[in-house]
Formats: C-alpha cells, sequence, structure tokens
C-alpha cells in the first residue's frame, strides 16, 4: 500500500471500491457464526425483505416458543399474518403500511396466537435498514413477550 496507509476491508466497503454480492450462503454463515446471540435468548430476532415479497430470511430459534417450526415462520408475512390476533391485525396492518411507506421504525404492541391456541401478548420494535454492502433494503427487527406484564397491567386495574 507504501507510506504505511492501510484500508480496511470495511473502509474499502463503504467507499465502494469493493463491492460483494450476498448470496445465500453467506447470509448462513453470517447467521451461523452469531447465532449464539440469538439462541439464547427469548428475545425473538427476525429480518425480513422489503416489500412486495416481505421473505423472512433469518429468524431465531426462539420464535418456536409459540409452537409453531421455524420453517413455517421463514414463509414470511402472510405467515405471521395468520396468528396475529384477529382485533388487532387490521390496526397493526394500516400501521406497517405506513412505516413501511416512510420506511420508519415501528413501535407495536399486539396478541399473537399460539398453536395451542394460547393468546399471548408481544411487543415488537422493527427498524428498516438499508444494507451497506448490497444497497437491499430489508426490516429487522424483535419481538418480547409482554403477556406478563399485561396480566398485572389487567389485575391493577381491576
Amino acid at each position: 500500500m507504501g507510506k504505511g496507509k492501510t484500508t480496511s476491508t470495511k473502509q474499502n466497503i463503504k467507499s465502494g471500491r469493493v463491492k460483494r454480492k450476498i448470496t445465500p450462503m453467506i447470509i448462513e454463515d453470517y447467521l451461523e457464526k452469531h447465532s449464539f446471540y440469538s439462541e439464547n435468548t427469548s428475545v425473538m430476532f427476525y429480518a425480513y425483505e422489503e416489500f412486495p415479497t416481505h421473505k423472512t430470511f433469518s429468524v431465531s430459534p426462539s420464535f418456536e416458543t409459540l409452537g409453531y417450526p421455524l420453517e413455517e415462520w421463514k414463509g414470511g408475512y402472510d405467515f405471521w399474518r395468520t396468528i396475529v390476533h384477529p382485533d388487532d391485525l387490521p390496526e397493526l396492518l394500516r400501521k406497517a403500511s405506513e412505516s413501511a411507506q416512510n420506511r420508519e421504525s415501528t413501535d407495536f404492541t399486539y396478541r399473537m396466537i399460539t398453536k395451542s391456541g394460547e393468546i399471548r401478548w408481544f411487543h415488537d420494535k422493527t427498524t428498516f435498514v438499508i444494507d451497506p454492502i448490497t444497497g437491499a433494503n430489508r426490516w429487522q427487527g424483535i419481538i418480547i413477550d409482554v403477556t406478563a406484564q399485561k396480566v398485572a397491567e389487567e389485575e391493577l386495574g381491576k
């Protein structure tokens, strides 16, 4: 490089000197290397593509606590819509659509129905991300079970 100057790979990528095509193999490798974080917590992590596909390409194993296999969750947005409580779905879809159009983060609390039929409350926070390497648009977020908090709030309200 000459005269003691070094340039990191990250700097090269950000400057556009290096372009990498992100393939499913690269994504799987990344997820495998970072799986410790998502496998050792009850927080549910996810990432999915932007409209129109809404294809889910990453879900943490903690999603299985709702009783559905991870493969169903990887079906994407359509599967999620089937387990959101029907009373919450219209407002949730409206707010999600607005956020998607404006590429704004979301912050929702809503109910989902587990495979066994139990209704549980969740807090879902999503951020719009533009991949610095590929320029691809996607959403990534976390979902936390807040059922105990909701039950406690109801008890205090009685």
